[in-house]
């Protein structure tokens, strides 16, 4: 399962696993120092560092498209939990590739965003699987 360490102030990657080297591209010395923002979508970067400026120990942080070494994207589901790293306040980030295209999460993103911001009247979807 592809796991990284996110520092919360300065969104590098402290620490990955293989799994996770494999799935971007890059090799541990490539993915370690570089900036989580590399591995988004530039469209998601804004949405990113808001989600990650919220005080949130643990979730689901739902879909997003991600991107690997060569360029090519990929839509994976998020889960995070906060820890302490080498005294650093990071995220343990769980990666979980997602079988769902583009077309598929925008409806549920732009859902689940509405939802995130206080919006009492949204709520996610069910996400059929194909």
């Amino acid at each position: 399962m592809p796991l990284w360490i996110l520092d919360v102030e300065s969104l590098c990657v402290l620490d990955a696993n293989t799994a996770a080297c494999t799935l971007y591209g890059y090799s541990r010395d490539e993915i370690v120092g570089k900036s989580a923002r590399e591995l988004r979508l530039p469209e998601e970067v804004a949405r990113f560092e808001k989600y990650v400026a919220h005080e949130v120990i643990h979730g689901d942080a739902g879909i997003w498209m991600h991107k690997r070494k060569d360029g090519t994207t990929f839509p994976v589901n998020i889960r995070y939990h906060a820890i302490q790293y080498n005294g650093c306040r990071a995220r343990f980030v769980i990666v979980t590739p997602s079988v769902l295209t583009a077309a598929e999460l925008y409806p549920y993103n732009r859902c689940r965003s509405r939802r995130w911001q206080g919006d009492p009247r949204v709520y996610a979807p069910p996400v059929t699987l194909p």
